[in-house]
Formats: C-alpha cells, structure tokens, sequence
C-alpha cells in the first residue's frame, strides 16, 4: 500500500506529480478474484470502463487492430474545483 498511500517504492520517493494508475476486474468475474481491503479501497476512484464486444472481437480477428479509443473529457476547471474542495493548495 506504499506506493498508494505514500508515492514511496521501496527506498524510492515518487515525485509529487506522478499519478497512480491501478486497474482490476471486479471480484466476481476475476480469476481467484476478490474484494479490496477497505483501507485500500478507500484510497481508489472506483469507474467502469464499458467494452463494446463486437469491436473487441473484430479487432481480435483483424490482427489486434483496434480503433482509437474514446476517453471521457475532464472539465477544464476540475483542477481549481479539486483543490477548493479538497483543500489542496497549490505550490508556489
């Protein structure tokens, strides 16, 4: 939980400004799956990323290419919103 928790891997300290990138399938189709620990999970944005099957199967069949994927958009001020409400100030 370091490396969550702490940005800290083994000795190493990560920068502020790298971001963690988890991902999982749910316990219940995963392979010996289970839940998260609470701890754990509380420090987790828990999203679905929806797979449209038949573009998985064609991409599959056609030589693993696939489309340009689509990724939702942030706000441009979700940043200044995150902060205020978060309380987390920026360096200076």
């Amino acid at each position: 939980m370091g490396v969550i928790a702490e940005k800290r891997v083994g000795d190493l300290v990560l920068p502020p400004d790298v971001w963690i990138v988890t991902a999982c399938n749910p316990a219940g189709v995963a392979a010996n799956g289970f839940e998260l620990e609470p701890p754990m999970a509380n420090r987790l944005w828990h999203g679905r990323w929806e797979v449209d099957s038949d573009i998985w199967d064609q991409g599959m069949i056609g030589g693993l290419r696939f489309g340009e994927p689509s990724f939702p958009r942030l706000p441009t001020h979700w940043k200044t919103d995150y902060e205020q409400s978060s309380g987390v100030r920026r360096g200076r």
